[in-house]
């Protein structure tokens, strides 16, 4: 069994690195001419904010099934931080063999 804050808080971390990800490659191969695209800092700073208030503001007050928890928007904030970091890169095809 996985310790408790593993298993509270690891697909919030987990959640913008994935999302931004799969968007970043969809406009780098879908959208022509933007193999270089790469996400701002302002796109990641109004992603993670809008995303934040959705899900702990807005979300647990229509749906019992949600909870508003702080830290979550810590992981947030962590999760597009270490996208920003690692993952926010020009589309580099792999060489060919």
């Amino acid at each position: 069994m996985a310790p408790e804050p593993f298993r509270n808080y690891f697909e919030d971390l987990l959640a913008l690195p994935i999302i931004l990800s799969s968007a970043l490659l969809a406009i780098q191969w879908f959208v022509p001419g933007q193999r270089g695209y790469t996400l701002s800092r302002i796109d990641l700073l109004v992603i993670t904010l809008l995303f934040s208030i959705y899900f702990e503001a807005v979300l647990p007050v229509f749906n019992p099934a949600f909870t508003s928890d702080g830290v979550d928007v810590l992981c947030y904030v962590t999760g597009a931080y270490l996208f920003a970091s690692y993952l926010n890169r020009p589309f580099a095809p792999i060489a060919s063999l």
